[in-house]
């Protein structure tokens, strides 16, 4: 009897036991293969094979990854190791393989077999569906994360893994934005996207060149809503054809009243699945297209806003639009590779400006703003499309300016033909730096000009634009010279004036334009360092007398060690230009270079009506040691009259 309740006792312990376990037990998931492994034809290991990654669909490369921090792409094709095997993380994008052995080409032309359509949630056990309107279709919490394989078909590019919330969409009143939050028909809750490191595709909201333009405005708005507010890199796909556009996608949400509340926003143009680097805008891939109506900029930057990154977009503004590019209030912001076409109106084709009245809580204007590889080309003809306009028109005491901006390698076309077209306009701006930037007049014209410099309007607006300096540029089209009415303390220098920009700018008697060494010399002329001076603004009389003139308005009738200018380095001086404005009348004027209160053999006459001369001829160079005295001798003749007053410029090489 013992024996018999000894044995129930045992079986009742074994399956309370299997009881307790299955209750203790756990969901589980088939572990993904962490290392992949390839074979040839013959079974064996595929050593030395290539792997080829495509985007799903195309033969377009698309980078892998070599481990799961996604910060190192893999090489394309991938070398299997001596076991046929390799590591490969995918991002969330559609890819198609090829393997080829290691003796093929690139690309494979004998390959062992292709697949297509892969993903990375194939790998892992989520479930899939194809579009969106499948996704908005499931029922809430049916999965706790779901595939999707594309936005409107599977492997279009919308590809993106969601999570379910029980929670409303925080997007637009909980009905999200149909690519990073998307809402289910009926029921409530959402399906969050995730936000890999290395942002994502616009392609997840719907952005595609076959859509119509309302679609487009829809999609990519969303597109950058969510990269400002998440801080996160929005990626636009380039192809053949543009997305078409008709209303305004706005970067930010600035005003002229208020400081935007999104900030840091980035937005990358790619090609083929990589970045663009140093590509000419000319043929950038990633182009919008405007067919909307006349008056609106297709982009905006509404700031005040800090921190943006504009990258790799084109806009062709279809000959409707004047600007393609409206960038209100930028700070501490990068522009490179961007590009607009078919522009017309006098609006700009670039605008870079603030708002003519303060914005509470901003202390400082559009400033520290970078800008490389830009270009305005192909204007309406007649349509007077002007490159870039810098700084508001308007002048308003207490209010920053556009000022610290640097534009390098940059091409502002503009429109030669009708009456108000040009390069570049700058207005309420000071200490900008522009290098290696050329303007073109581009439909066989005659009007505009290179530059053009425009003072803004109000009380002292005449001290502005200021201390812009432009090095080693070329602006064909000339300059002009607003006249006496634009006073500012330091004006436009030119490192030097290139010969095929027309006639250089003539320094007048608030030395508007200063730093011309020469303008008869070729573009790119050496010239490290430009020094001169001036008479100041008081005006000084040259009849029959002589008289040094030296940095800062500083004159003396007897030394040219007094006012002298002294050098920083050693070096040559192969060149002197020298004016005076057109206050009085001189029969001959003659400029002479001293060095040390001793003359040099640059030298040249300014003979009534002329302002100017310069003095290039060769073999006309003064050696000058560093700490050097140099001033310019000005010597009217007998029948000189009236006042003038004197500006005098050389280069300095070493």
């Amino acid at each position: 009897m013992e024996t018999r309740l000894r044995r129930l006792l045992t079986i009742f312990g074994v399956l309370l036991a299997l009881a307790v376990s299955a209750d203790a037990s756990t969901t589980v998931t088939i572990s993904p293969t962490p290392i992949q492994h390839f074979v040839d034809n013959n079974g064996n290991a595929c050593v030395g094979c290539k792997l080829f990654t495509y985007g799903a669909g195309t033969t377009t490369k698309q980078a892998t990854y070599t481990d799961s921090t996604g910060n190192t792409q893999g090489t394309n094709p991938i070398i299997l190791n001596s076991r046929g095997e390799a590591q490969v993380w995918l991002s969330g994008l559609g890819y198609k393989y090829v393997l080829a052995p290691a003796t093929d080409t690139d690309p494979p032309t004998n390959p062992f077999w292709t697949v297509d359509g892969l993903t990375a949630a194939q790998s892992n056990g989520t479930p899939y569906v194809a579009t969106n309107t499948v996704l908005k279709a499931l029922t809430g919490g049916a999965y706790t994360r779901v595939y999707r394989d594309g936005f409107a078909a599977a492997g279009d590019g919308g590809a993106e893994t969601y999570t379910w919330s029980a929670s409303n969409c925080s997007i637009s009143a909980g009905a999200g934005d149909n690519g990073y939050q998307v809402a289910p028909n009926s029921g409530g809750g959402c399906w969050v996207g995730d936000q890999p490191a290395g942002g994502l595709d616009a392609r997840v909201w719907g952005l595609f060149t076959a859509n119509a333009a309302g679609a487009n405005n829809t999609a990519m708005q969303a597109a950058v809503t969510w990269a400002c507010t998440n801080k996160q890199i929005l990626r636009v796909f380039g192809s053949a054809s543009p997305y078409l556009i008709s209303s305004q996608i706005s970067i930010g949400n600035g005003t002229s009243s208020a400081q935007s509340t999104l900030n840091n926003c980035r937005i990358d143009g790619v090609s083929g699945g990589a970045d663009i680097i140093e590509m000419n805008p000319e043929v950038l891939p990633v182009q919008f297209k405007w067919v909307g109506a006349g008056g609106i900029a297709p982009i905006k930057v509404a700031g005040p806003i800090a921190g943006v990154i504009l990258h790799g977009i084109s806009v062709d503004c279809n000959s409707i639009c004047g600007t393609g590019f409206d960038l209100e209030f930028p700070i501490s912001s990068r522009f490179t590779d961007l590009m607009v076409s078919r522009f017309t109106g006098s609006t700009g084709a670039y605008i870079l400006s603030a708002y003519p009245s303060g914005v509470s809580g901003v202390l400082t204007g559009a400033q520290h703003n970078y800008f490389e590889n830009i270009r305005s080309d192909s204007p309406v003809s007649g349509g007077s499309g002007v490159g870039l306009v810098i700084g508001p028109a308007t002048y308003v005491a207490g209010v920053y300016d556009v000022a610290q901006d640097t534009f390098v390698n940059c091409e502002f076309g503009y429109d030669d033909v009708g009456a108000s077209g040009n390069g570049i306009v700058i207005r309420y701006a000071d200490n900008l730096t522009f290098s290696q930037v050329v303007t073109l007049p581009l439909n066989g014209g005659s009007n505009g000009k290179g530059l053009f410099i425009s003072p803004p309007t109000g009380a002292s607006g005449s001290l502005f634009p200021g201390t812009i300096n432009f090095f080693g540029s070329n602006l064909v089209g000339g300059a002009n010279n607003p006249g006496a009415g634009w006073a500012p303390t330091t004006g436009v220098g030119f490192w030097p004036w290139g010969s095929e920009g027309g006639a250089a700018p003539v320094a007048d008697t608030y030395t508007s334009y200063y730093g011309i060494t020469d303008q008869a010399v070729p573009f790119g002329q050496n010239t490290r360092e430009v020094i001169g001076g001036n008479s100041g603004t008081t005006a000084v009389s040259l009849t029959g007398s002589n008289l040094f003139v030296g940095g800062g308005g500083c004159t003396d009738g007897a030394s040219g060690f007094s006012c002298a200018v002294i050098t920083t380095h050693a070096g040559h001086i192969p060149n002197l230009t020298c004016s005076l404005n057109a206050t009085g009348a001189s029969s001959s004027v003659v400029c002479t270079l001293y060095v040390n209160n001793s003359a040099t053999n640059l030298t040249c006459t300014i003979t009534d009506p002329a302002t100017t001369c310069n003095d290039n001829t060769p073999g006309h160079v003064a050696t000058v040691a560093n700490g050097a005295f140099v001033s310019a001798k000005f010597t009217g003749n007998g029948s000189a009259s009236g006042s003038v007053k004197l500006v005098w410029n050389s280069g300095l090489s070493y």
